[in-house]
């Protein structure tokens, strides 16, 4: 799968949960299908990072609508609690810039701080979204606290 075909895949995807036309249990699902095919059936290491950064962006894009956060964190929540992507029988841990895929859901924050670029009139949702992410327990945004409100107040396009 492509860059483009893997944005696809997850924009659908994360719209398919944000939208209840699927549980829980198969989102997340397809929300790891594609990173454990790479990881562990094609040993695709160069892949992973390419899907974990297109499945991140569709989440982030999501965000910037408030009525999606409840499902979008309960989406990365169930995919966090999937525990380390793993590769058997050695057992090697599969990670995007140091960080442990599935259980630090490593692109999520980047994408985050890349949407508030993209979307500069989202900026309260997705610092929102971020405080969600940090109440939950799922991802820690805490030190984006001080940096939102100086975010915030900055003048649009």
């Amino acid at each position: 799968m492509d860059f483009d075909d893997a944005e696809t895949v997850y924009r659908a995807l994360v719209d398919d949960h944000v939208t209840g036309r699927v549980p829980l249990a198969d989102g997340v699902a397809r929300f790891a299908a594609p990173l454990r095919a790479a990881w562990v059936e094609d040993r695709a290491d160069d892949r992973v990072e390419g899907l974990a950064w297109a499945a991140s962006g569709a989440v982030a894009a999501a965000a910037t609508d408030p009525a999606h956060h409840a499902r979008l964190a309960d989406l990365l929540g169930g995919v966090r609690a999937l525990g380390p992507l793993t590769r058997s029988p050695d057992g090697e841990v599969c990670t995007v810039w140091g960080l442990t895929v599935f259980t630090d859901l490593p692109c999520v924050g980047a994408q985050l701080r890349e949407a508030l670029d993209v979307h500069p009139s989202a900026t309260s949702a997705l610092f929102a979204f971020a405080d969600r992410l940090t109440g939950a327990g799922i991802l820690d945004f805490s030190g984006w606290a001080g940096w939102s409100d100086r975010v915030s107040d900055r003048p649009g396009p």
